[in-house]
């Protein structure tokens, strides 16, 4: 039965969201090899207009995944997200 769940959470469309969601931002960093600076509210805006599962996504949480991926990537992050919201 914990089996059951396991197979149900992994494929419920949060999960699935999640999944998108990172190849998407994986595709956004492989663009970008060559340069060790990321910024968040830059790969929000191309992320966003490139990838369109990404729409319903909230710029806050886009923004830490962004970061999340990225410095486990090995990139460094200018956390500027908010300055392109407002």
């Amino acid at each position: 039965m914990p089996l059951m769940n396991a197979r149900r959470q992994l494929a419920s469309p949060a999960n699935r969201m999640s999944s998108e969601v990172r190849k998407a931002i994986l595709r956004y960093l492989s663009e970008r090899l060559e340069n060790p600076l990321i910024s968040t509210s830059d790969a929000i805006k191309v992320i966003k207009r490139q990838s369109p599962e990404t729409s319903t996504v909230p710029a806050a949480k886009l923004a830490d995944m962004v970061a999340e991926i990225a410095i486990e990537a090995g990139f460094d992050v200018a956390f500027d997200w908010e300055k392109s919201v407002h």
